[in-house]
């Protein structure tokens, strides 16, 4: 190698190379984006073998033989990643997608967490259907993959190519949008590697991780970072809160690592990776991750029953102000809830043993349960602590817990509304009242300047006490709604506000 000497016709010769290079990696890279929470759910066709007797729990208690050489520990400090990433890489698939012709990019996106890989580094080929890559991660030695939801819907054939570079169709056995999961089936002579499943709740924050997927298309890819977070919920576009927590980690993930493997330092299954915060699409600083317990349970549904079998306590759940845990708002009528004995104004601070503080944990603690479950949960009532066991319902019942003609008025209305607590009514002088939760994007946040704390008094001249007395009032009204009420800060100052129905 020559050094020391340059000239301009070189420089420039160079330069344009370099560009050139770079513009025709820029062209073949593939990736994918789809909002997780943008996701509609469609009908599932099961092509896959019928479901194995064993279990994935059971499968994931079997040795994992993952035949990559250098595995050992070594490096300064006594330790380096090389373990870890030589235990998971064998069970870290690519996935080509191939897409249904046409499919256009969503526009609005149903969440916060961006995960639109595929969109931000595709291409198109000739024929007119669109390329992009992604994520996978085998959980069995007999094929089984899981990766995101968004990855595969809208697809029209996909392709796992393994850390062998061996490359397999795979067939769809079933995707839950709600959780951004689906699984999918490849077929082998042979027992495939797989990636161990591990544990989230011995986390902590500032634990080495690795994140291991294809980002931009580049194969096998290991970054290291730190766990920043470990139940970190992202809330919906809309402010509803979330689903589960999400393991946040400053390990870099990019376009295409939708479906990579977040391991432990023993090179096990910590969480799928899911997006990441970002205004372009690319590494912003903090990616998320779904929790590996979350993506056990629902592949296990999965392949055992085509959908994930979702638990209910059939109640309508508020975040109260000053209020540290779940608020029921309502029940729903012979649900799980009021089977139990549980009552409107109950507030739920534990499930199981494990603390809730606000609606998002216990949403948590149900999407890890099945219906026909029994749990303890400790509730308060009445500034008394209760334990009380219940059986949990399948999600057969609207959000509100109530008809599901007063579930659609309030979403159409956009707000969320519980009672005015006794000891508050006494102080505002008040004879009833309901508080405004929180509003959403539905009419009264459009048309109103009414914002989360208003006491609502009175609709239409008419008192309210309830959200049965809100729904009753509107149910069949149209026309303009006068509504009436105040603020706890400014209890004499009455204030009007006024929409359309």
């Amino acid at each position: 190698m020559k050094t020391g000497k340059s000239n301009n016709t070189s420089q420039h010769a160079t330069t344009t190379g370099a560009a050139t290079i770079l513009r025709l990696i820029t062209w073949s890279l593939a990736c994918l984006p789809v909002m997780a929470g943008f996701a509609q759910e469609k009908k599932v066709v099961i092509k896959a073998d019928p479901a194995p007797v064993i279990s994935l729990q059971e499968t994931q208690r079997q040795p994992a033989v993952n035949p990559v050489p250098g595995g050992e520990l070594a490096g300064n400090a006594g330790f380096s990643f090389r373990h870890a990433a030589h235990t998971a890489l064998p069970g870290v698939v690519h996935i080509l997608c191939t897409y249904q012709p046409n499919i256009k990019k969503p526009v609005k996106p149903d969440s916060k967490l961006r995960s639109e890989d595929i969109w931000n580094n595709s291409y198109q080929p000739p024929e007119g259907e669109l390329v992009g890559s992604a994520s996978g991660v085998l959980l069995s030695d007999d094929g089984y993959i899981v990766t995101n939801y968004h990855v595969v819907k809208g697809t029209r054939s996909l392709d796992a190519i393994l850390y062998d570079h061996s490359i397999y169709r795979a067939e769809v056995v079933g995707t839950d949008s709600m959780t951004d999961l689906a699984v999918l089936k490849i077929e082998s002579e042979r027992l495939l590697p797989f990636v161990k499943a591990g544990r989230t709740d011995s986390l902590e924050e500032g634990d080495w991780v690795l994140a291991i997927g294809n980002p931009l298309n580049l194969p096998s890819t290991v970054t290291a970072g730190i766990i920043s977070a470990r139940s970190r919920f992202v809330r919906t576009q809309d402010g509803k809160p979330g689903k589960y927590a999400f393991i946040q980690t400053d390990a870099v993930t990019n376009d295409g690592s939708s479906g990579g493997a977040l391991v432990n330092m023993q090179g096990e299954l910590i969480g799928l990776s899911a997006g990441n915060f970002t205004r372009d699409g690319n590494y912003s600083g903090y990616s998320f991750s779904i929790p590996a317990e979350i993506v056990v349970k629902v592949s296990n549904d999965l392949i055992r029953y085509g959908r994930n079998r979702r638990s209910y306590l059939a109640a309508h759940l508020l975040e109260m102000p000053q209020v540290r845990g779940a608020y029921i708002g309502a029940l729903a009528k012979n649900g799980a809830a009021e089977k139990a004995g549980m009552q409107k104004g109950d507030i739920i601070t534990a499930f199981g043993g494990r603390p809730v503080t606000t609606v998002e944990t216990l949403n948590h603690e149900l999407m890890l349960h099945h219906p026909g479950d029994q749990v303890t949960l400790t509730l308060e009532r009445n500034g008394i602590a209760r334990s009380q066991a219940v059986v949990l319902d399948a999600q057969d019942y609207t959000a509100s817990g109530a008809a599901l003609g007063m579930d659609l008025l309030f979403r159409q209305l956009g707000i969320e509304v519980a009672e005015v607590f006794e000891k508050e009514k006494t102080q505002l002088h008040l004879n009833g009242g309901l508080r405004v939760v929180s509003l959403n994007n539905g009419t009264i946040d459009q048309c109103t300047s009414i914002e989360p704390g208003f006491i609502i008094t009175e609709v239409n001249n008419l008192p309210v006490t309830s959200q049965e007395d809100l729904f009753n009032i509107l149910k069949n009204f149209k026309g303009r709604v006068l509504i009436a009420g105040m603020y706890p800060d400014y209890p004499r100052t009455l204030i009007y506000a006024a929409f359309n129905l």
